[in-house]
């Protein structure tokens, strides 16, 4: 914390670009000399924007000589990197933005493009190492900007099969390396944002959700090698600031926050934050997980408006399709992607604090999303992927009815008649016959939480179930009709006995 501290306190301004010992402050107009990026000049900044201008227009034939002029250009004149335009980007800066390859390339020209890449990086940091922690306008890094599309080209040589030899043999992940050197992880942008927060939140990358949906998690590691190498990323950048991972933005988001509400975000991405978080010894991760829940601002995308019908929300179109029964429910979760991934994700982390493969049996997903006052479609849907966990029990020996009503059984933002223990009811009705390990029944449940009244669900689990009005309560030895008595719903208890008088006799 010192180190961040120190590097975004700012401190005074650069007087001149002789001035090395003051990288990091606030901007001021008045530092470095300006110039127009489109004029001729051969500064190394000119040369670095013609390079990707070069490299985007397929004019590749011009780009040996054009490295060769940065080279000069960087030993003759150091200086001249420390210069930057009207937005306040360096050279470095432009460099980092450009660190990508366009999609029509072919395998040799992206290994020799690249090898053209990393050989201005070394010029410029052989120059001036603290290039680095250079700032613009935004209070931008070279590091921020080459994290928001994290280096990922467009494609990678069409014989790359392991991600491990891709990773080794890419000359764009030693340049990352280098522009964490001097702090530059530690550095915050006008956003009070770190590295890890925009490399996060990517964006530029198409990212496809495995198209198995086997397990609960829903995810491959080695679905794509794109998605590696952006993992190879994060984890670098979480190794070299820890920290980073719970400092919030000026939006008040975690790095995880961005990752799991980022639809160009690989869910994978959102894997490794929850198990770095998960594994953190002292318990300040589990806490970040459950107190301070990323899953809550990701549920909120569901009463978004859809991207197919507008005038619906995310949630009603997935119930819609449910009703309709068009389209498998595994259809439906695979056209959310990483919404429901992610869902699933913070969901199994934040109920059983972990994210590896786990057993269909011993911690159910419906479970999860249950205790965790999920969406109404989130419970439907979960239900239609994994029938099985119906009538599974908990880790606590709660029924997933039973379960339901011990909570508030509904999202906050859902209508007060989506209930999940109304879905779970009709689903299966014999639900209201399950006693948890207690031995206590639905109804039991219902009226001591003395949540639900008469009119508003108490009789519709009665009458999945009547003859629960002869069973006592195991914990307290009472009727149902005594348990209303007790709670004061006079009316519950009036209209339980009117269904069956014969329980006065000798109970009063």
């Amino acid at each position: 914390r010192t180190a961040m501290k120190s590097i975004n306190s700012g401190g005074t301004n650069l007087s001149s670009p002789d001035d090395e010992n003051t990288w990091g402050g606030d901007f001021n107009p008045y530092a470095y000399p300006y110039f127009n990026a489109d004029h001729h000049a051969s500064t190394v900044y000119d040369l670095v924007v013609r390079f990707g201008r070069k490299w985007q227009e397929d004019a590749y034939s011009d780009l040996a000589p054009l490295v060769k002029q940065i080279q000069h250009r960087c030993q003759a004149h150091p200086k001249e990197l420390l210069w930057k335009d009207s937005c306040g980007d360096t050279a470095l800066h432009r460099l980092s933005q450009i660190a990508r390859l366009p999609s029509f390339t072919s395998d040799e020209r992206i290994f020799n493009w690249t090898k053209y890449f990393i050989d201005i990086g070394e010029y410029i940091l052989e120059a001036h190492p603290f290039a680095t922690i250079a700032r613009n306008n935004w209070k931008e890094t070279p590091l921020h900007q080459f994290a928001s599309h994290c280096g990922l080209p467009f494609k990678l040589p069409s014989q790359a099969t392991d991600a491990r030899s891709v990773i080794k043999n890419n000359p764009i992940f030693p340049f990352f390396l280098q522009l964490t050197r001097h702090g530059a992880v530690y550095c915050k942008n006008w956003w009070e944002s770190y590295a890890l927060h925009d490399a996060c939140e990517l964006q530029g990358l198409e990212t496809k959700e495995p198209r198995s949906l086997t397990g609960p998690l829903f995810v491959n590691p080695n679905e794509s090698l794109l998605q590696s190498l952006h993992v190879q990323i994060i984890k670098h950048l979480i190794q070299e600031a820890p920290l980073s991972l719970y400092e919030i933005d000026d939006s008040g988001s975690t790095p995880l926050d961005r990752a799991a509400q980022s639809y160009a975000t690989s869910s994978y991405v959102v894997r490794i934050l929850v198990q770095v978080l998960l594994e953190e010894h002292e318990g300040r991760g589990r806490y970040l997980l459950i107190k301070q829940s990323p899953l809550t601002l990701l549920i909120s995308h569901y009463f978004n408006p859809s991207s197919i019908s507008p005038k619906r929300s995310v949630c009603d179109h997935i119930i819609q399709q449910l009703n309709e029964n068009h389209q498998s429910p595994f259809e439906i979760a695979r056209q959310l992607g990483s919404l429901w991934t992610n869902t699933v994700l913070l969901c199994t982390a934040q109920v059983y604090g972990t994210v590896s493969p786990i057993s269909r049996l011993t911690m159910p997903l419906l479970h999860a999303l249950i205790q965790t006052e999920s969406p109404y479609c989130c419970v439907r849907l979960a239900m239609k992927l994994y029938p099985n966990e119906l009538q599974q029990l908990s880790e606590a020996g709660e029924t997933t009815l039973t379960l339901s009503l011990l909570g508030k059984g509904s999202h906050e933002r859902d209508d007060q008649t989506r209930t999940s223990w109304r879905a779970l009811l009709e689903a299966e009705p014999k639900l209201a016959s399950m006693h948890n390990l207690k031995g206590q029944l639905p109804l039991h449940i219902a009226i001591s939480k003395h949540t639900l009244a008469w009119n508003n669900g108490l009789e519709e689990i009665f009458t999945a179930h009547p003859f629960a009005i002869k069973t006592r309560d195991p914990s307290t030895g009472l009727f149902p009709f005594m348990q209303t008595a007790t709670v004061g719903d006079f009316s519950s208890t009036f209209e339980l006995l009117r269904s069956d008088p014969s329980l006065m006799k000798g109970n009063l």
